[in-house]
């Protein structure tokens, strides 16, 4: 094994990555929400619908800021410790 330090991380695909995430946190609380409204009675049927595109949308929005921020924050960081540590194996073919 060779350990490796990650010195800095892309802004961009880190952000990504954080979006997809938490697109996917959104749709699991777009469906509770769901759910949660079809016990309502007299609640809309079109709620349902809004609430899964919100927590999409709003899930996957908000992961790409966090995602941002941490990427940003984890290069400024590594000016001034050393970074974390991996260890990487050669891959066997």
């Amino acid at each position: 094994m060779v350990k490796q330090i990650v010195r800095r991380i892309g802004v961009v695909s880190l952000a990504a990555i954080f979006s997809l995430i938490y697109a996917m946190f959104g749709l699991i609380y777009g469906i509770i929400v769901a759910l949660i409204g079809v016990a309502i009675p007299g609640m809309p049927a079109l709620f349902g619908g809004i609430a899964i595109i919100v927590g999409i949308i709003g899930g996957a929005f908000v992961g790409f800021i966090g995602g941002a921020i941490f990427a940003i924050l984890y290069n400024a960081a590594t000016r001034f410790v050393k970074g974390v540590e991996i260890d990487l194996e050669k891959p066997t073919s």
